[in-house]
């Protein structure tokens, strides 16, 4: 299984390439073809076989268990990667996630995911799970 660096360090390689959004898409590159969506991205940074969904993948955290390389969920529908808190009071964190129109970002996101809070939840993915 990929340490939490690794996953990191995978999703921050679609960051520098600036993979595009596109739900009918595919991205290929060292790491395999993988969906050009914000689950896409996930699957790919955790390494997730086709067809395994983030949430058969990863079980629910609390905020204080937020760890980089885990996300925030929103029901299949978005997900964007948990780096790390942007600041002391954990208002805010850096996600990675593939957005329309901007692609593949790196970007500041008020805790839980700004105006849709009610419906995103933390969660890390399951140790050895494909």
């Amino acid at each position: 299984m990929s340490t939490r660096e690794d996953v990191l360090h995978r999703a921050q390689s679609w960051v520098e390439s600036a993979v595009p959004h596109d739900p009918a898409g595919w991205w290929q590159d060292q790491y395999g073809c993988y969906p050009t969506t914000a689950t896409g991205l996930v699957a790919m940074a955790w390494q997730l076989n086709r067809g395994v969904t983030i949430e058969e993948a990863s079980r629910p955290i609390d905020k204080d268990g937020l760890a980089g390389g885990d996300v925030m969920l929103r029901d299949e529908r978005h997900v964007a990667l948990f780096e790390g808190w942007a600041d002391p009071d954990r208002g805010s964190y850096w996600g990675l996630e593939l957005r329309p129109l901007l692609g593949t970002v790196r970007r500041r996101i008020r805790y839980p995911y700004e105006n849709s809070s009610r419906h995103y939840h933390p969660r890390e993915r399951l140790p050895g799970y494909r």
